[in-house]
């Protein structure tokens, strides 16, 4: 199966989970592309998030599933990413899954810590 993992990271903590994903199912046999955008240096989330640009707008179509990564920011989707879902390029698969991430380690806030030891 041809998967296409489709990941907006700034810091690349959602990258490593992206990549974690990757070399699971490459390692069970199927392609996989795995494709980072993430917010142009000139633009500032946390103050102006309407003026966020993307580095590009990956291309999401030909593959026969489709994985999507995003991270938390103030408790909803990164501003990156839910600019990407406004600009989509139209895609041909109906296998569609999708993960976040976020930084807060304590429960009272929603999180919960999580040490991956590197393999």
């Amino acid at each position: 199966m041809n998967i296409g993992i489709i990941v907006h990271s700034q810091t690349g903590h959602t990258m490593l989970v992206g990549e974690r994903i990757r070399e699971k199912l490459e390692s069970i046999g199927h392609e996989v592309s795995l494709i980072r955008m993430k917010n142009l240096d000139n633009t500032d989330p946390e103050h102006h998030p309407k003026n966020i640009k993307l580095d590009h707008i990956p291309e999401a179509s030909g593959y026969d599933a489709l994985i999507f990564g995003a991270w938390v920011q103030a408790f909803n989707l990164c501003s990156g990413f839910h600019l990407y879902l406004k600009q989509i390029p139209v895609f041909d698969t109906k296998n569609v899954s999708c993960f976040l991430t976020e930084h807060f380690p304590y429960r009272w806030m929603g999180g919960h810590f999580c040490f991956v030891p590197n393999d």
